[in-house]
């Protein structure tokens, strides 16, 4: 029976609120917007530093891939309900906190596993070389990335309620998941304060795991990362709950949403 309700909240929280639910858009958002990234930054990087030293980019464009359609499909579900009127109710109703919160980015994972599906292709076709890779490795490590962006969009989906705006941080966090995680950037080429930064949100771990196991490392050699990776998006998942509870109390107490 929990079960159940968990997973209708999921289906009806997803389908009421995204915003992509039609063909020209989702699949624009899934399969087009991803293999054009990898292809950019792969021929970019190939005509700048020749095909060797641009399969990093390649690597890390189909791990930053679950980003936009994660990040930008749950935090506009999180603006969505308040501009549509429906946040107000979800506050009032006396259902399980734990579901409602978490239900929100369900559905939006198997978007974010048809994104590294159409990336991981651009980047084949390109010419990434996957023959030696561990693939208990490489998927775990997408998997384990996905999750902790879908814990970590969930998180910012509250600073969305109180601010009022979505696309701008969108923008924002896409901007810091490419520059801090490693994707393009090479991590040691940082400042160090930055490293700190990148140290402690979703796809550095997971990313660095996904590129040794791409050359053939083993799972055992790479659990460290993604237990790592694993972690923040944890650690998230209880900053982002107890957000949401706070919220929600303050708009009860105040019948505000904003703290400012």
């Amino acid at each position: 029976m929990v079960a159940d309700n968990f997973l209708r909240q999921s289906y009806l929280s997803y389908k009421s609120v995204f915003m992509w639910l039609n063909w020209p858009a989702y699949s624009a958002s899934v399969i087009v917007n991803p293999m054009a990234n990898v292809l950019i930054y792969g021929l970019t990087g190939r005509f700048a530093l020749g095909s060797r030293a641009a399969e990093p980019f390649l690597i890390g464009m189909t791990a930053y891939a679950v980003t936009a359609i994660l990040v930008g499909g749950i935090i506009q579900g999180f603006y969505y309900e308040r501009s549509f009127g429906t946040l107000s109710v979800l506050f009032l109703a006396t259902g399980n906190r734990f579901s409602l919160y978490f239900g929100r980015g369900v559905l939006h994972y198997p978007n974010a596993v048809l994104c590294v599906v159409a990336s991981v292709g651009a980047a084949i076709a390109l010419g990434v070389d996957f023959g030696r890779a561990e693939w208990a490795g490489v998927v775990l490590s997408y998997g384990v990335m996905a999750a902790s962006v879908t814990l970590f969009a969930l998180c910012l989906g509250n600073l969305v309620i109180m601010f009022r705006e979505w696309s701008i941080m969108l923008a924002f966090v896409q901007t810091g998941l490419i520059t801090l995680t490693g994707v393009v950037v090479p991590r040691e080429e940082l400042p160090s304060f930055l490293r700190h930064v990148g140290d402690i949100i979703p796809l550095t771990h997971g990313l660095q795991a996904l590129r040794s196991s791409v050359g053939g490392a083993s799972l055992s050699s790479v659990a460290d990362e993604l237990v790592m990776e694993l972690a923040i998006g944890l650690l998230f998942a209880v900053l982002g709950l107890l957000l949401y509870v706070t919220l929600e109390r303050h708009s009860r107490k105040t019948n505000a949403y904003e703290f400012l």
